[in-house]
C-alpha cells in the first residue's frame, strides 16, 4: 500500500509546475520555507574572503649615470647586462600585479552570488547555481594562473640573482668603481625576490582555501537537493501518512 500511494505522490509531482509542486509539498507536510541552512566550518576560509594585498612597491636597479664608460670594459658590459634583466624582473612583476588585480576583482565578484552566512538556506540545486559556480571556479583558475606565472618570475629572478653575485664580487676584487652600484643592485633585487615569493606563496594558500570553500558549498547543496523518486517518496513519512 505504501509503495503505491508513494507511486502515486511520484506521478503527481512529475506532472507538477514549479509552483504546483511548492503547494503540494506544503499541503503534505513540507513547507518550501523549511530549507537546510549552510553550515560553515570552524578554521576554514570564507567563500569569497578578501585576499592577501597585493603590494604595488617597485624594485628598479640601481643605474650608473655618474661611471664612465669605458669601451670594452666587459665588468661594465657584465653589469649593463644585469641591470638589465633585473629591470625586467622588475617591470614583468608590475605587469603581474595588475593581472592579478584583475583576477581577484573578478572572482569577488563571481563569489558573491554564491555569498551566505551561516544559518542561511542553501540555494537550489539548479542552472543559476551550477552557472554562479562555473563562473567563480573559473575566476579562481585566473588567479592561479597568475600564480603560477610569478613563481615562474621567482625562478628567473633567482638565475639572474646568481649572475648578478658574481659581478658584484668580481667587481669588489677589482676594487671597480661598479662594486657599490652593482652591491645596491643585488639587494634590491634580493627585496624583489622576497616580495615575488612572499605574495605567490599567499595566493596559494588562498586559493586553496577558496577552492575547498567552493567544494564544500557544492556538497552542502548537491546533498540536501534530493531527487524526487519513489524511494525518497517514501521516506516522507508526512508525505504518505
Amino acid at each position: 500500500m505504501i509503495g503505491l500511494l508513494a507511486a502515486i505522490a511520484l506521478t503527481f509531482l512529475a506532472g507538477c509546475k514549479t509552483a504546483d509542486r511548492a503547494v503540494f509539498l506544503t499541503f503534505a507536510g513540507e513547507a518550501p520555507a523549511d530549507r537546510t541552512l549552510f553550515m560553515e566550518f570552524a578554521g576554514a576560509q570564507r567563500l569569497g574572503r578578501q585576499p592577501p594585498s597585493i603590494p604595488t612597491t617597485r624594485y628598479p636597479p640601481s643605474s650608473s649615470p655618474e661611471i664612465k664608460r669605458e669601451d670594452g670594459s666587459s665588468m661594465m658590459h657584465a653589469y649593463d647586462w644585469v641591470r638589465q634583466a633585473l629591470s625586467d624582473r622588475d617591470d614583468e612583476f608590475q605587469f603581474r600585479r595588475q593581472s592579478l588585480t584583475l583576477s581577484v576583482t573578478a572572482y569577488l565578484k563571481a563569489a558573491s552570488e554564491l555569498d551566505l552566512a551561516a544559518g542561511d538556506p542553501l540555494p537550489n540545486l539548479d542552472a543559476a547555481f551550477e552557472a554562479h559556480m562555473k563562473a567563480a571556479r573559473a575566476a579562481l583558475n585566473e588567479i592561479e594562473d597568475d600564480i603560477f606565472k610569478l613563481n615562474k618570475l621567482v625562478v628567473l629572478i633567482q638565475r639572474d640573482l646568481e649572475t648578478g653575485r658574481s659581478v658584484a664580487a668580481r667587481a669588489v676584487e677589482l676594487n671597480s668603481v661598479l662594486a657599490t652600484v652593482a652591491s645596491a643592485s643585488i639587494n634590491t633585487a634580493e627585496n624583489l625576490l622576497t616580495a615575488v615569493s612572499k605574495i605567490a606563496a599567499e595566493y596559494v594558500e588562498y586559493i586553496n582555501g577558496q577552492r575547498d570553500a567552493l567544494n564544500r558549498l557544492e556538497t552542502q547543496v548537491v546533498k540536501a537537493t534530493v531527487a524526487d523518486n519513489v524511494w525518497t517518496i517514501q521516506s516522507r513519512d508526512t508525505l504518505i501518512e
